[in-house]
């Protein structure tokens, strides 16, 4: 059946260093798309089991390339590659591959900070001052004709890793294990991003369901405003609406960091630090020390 899966135990090999993990391989034809695993607001876990990633300002965005073109679909499943053309670019490191992967696509301002101003005149197909994008990629649906979705998120990243996705518009962000994901939170505060995100290490990837393995905590403050309006009835008197809304207050400027690695941008560095946990960009920007088993 087209796009059916069956399931074949037998082992990962990582593709650079010829190691295997052992695991439970599901094969799969490429599909087209796969509706996004969705987080849930909440606060953050204690750090055990879990890694922490950088929330990004910016779209959910997925790619999808079967070794001849490239495909980027929105949360929603919009295709949206020709309002990216940068991306086109990924299928040189590619190759032959068939992979999908799942992200966040951000236009960054030259602090190396998210601008979503920038990348909602992408969306909507404005040519005018238009900033390059750029693709957070953090998770590896489709490898191959097999889905990795069965992985635990444990060893999603360390096939990832192996792409060697760090390229002018394309990115591995980091994702850390922490002794005190305090820390780790107060430092991506200090540096005005929007949040955080905590993934339990043992999850799957549950596509189209929101799910509690996923917790996001936004950092951005917002500012709730009360809009007024006068509008006329059919006899002329005048009535006043109320309406309300929220929008996000901007960020007091953030002093530059002694430690010239502490910068925004290294925040998405990509650096092994072992199989399980293959980056540790937040963690030397940020001061903390990884923990690896």
């Amino acid at each position: 059946m087209s796009g059916a899966c069956y399931l074949r135990r037998r082992r990962w090999t990582a593709f650079a260093g010829g190691a295997t993990l052992p695991g439970v391989r599901y094969h799969e034809q490429q599909p087209t798309f796969i509706p996004p695993m969705l987080l849930t607001s909440g606060a953050l876990p204690s750090a055990d089991a879990w890694t922490f990633e950088v929330k990004w300002d910016g779209c959910r965005a997925q790619l999808r390339y079967d070794g001849r073109s490239v495909s980027l679909r929105t949360r929603n499943g919009r295709e949206c590659a020709p309002d990216f053309p940068e991306l086109a670019d990924i299928a040189g490191v590619l190759g032959k591959r068939r992979v999908t992967l799942d992200g966040e696509l951000v236009c960054l301002r030259p602090d190396g900070r998210p601008d979503f101003g920038q990348l909602r005149h992408r969306l909507t197909g404005s040519t005018t001052r238009r900033r390059p994008a750029m693709l957070q990629a953090f998770d590896l649906l489709h490898l191959d004709g097999s889905s990795t979705r069965v992985l635990p998120y444990v060893e999603r990243p360390s096939l990832l890793a192996e792409l060697a996705l760090d390229g002018p518009a394309w990115r591995t962000p980091a994702s850390i294990a922490v002794e005190r994901s305090e820390n780790f939170v107060a430092r991506v505060e200090e540096l005005g991003l929007e949040g955080v995100v905590a993934k339990r290490l043992s999850s799957t990837y549950l596509a189209g369901r929101r799910c509690s393995t996923w917790v996001k905590r936004k950092l951005r403050r917002e500012e709730r405003l009360a809009v007024t309006g006068v509008r006329r009835n059919r006899d002329g008197a005048s009535t006043r609406s109320w309406s309300h809304a929220t929008k996000p207050t901007a960020h007091s400027p953030v002093p530059a960091p002694s430690n010239p690695a502490c910068t925004v941008s290294s925040l998405s560095a990509s650096r092994s630090v072992s199989r399980n946990y293959p980056h540790a960009g937040v963690a030397q920007s940020a001061g903390i020390r990884p923990r690896c088993r």
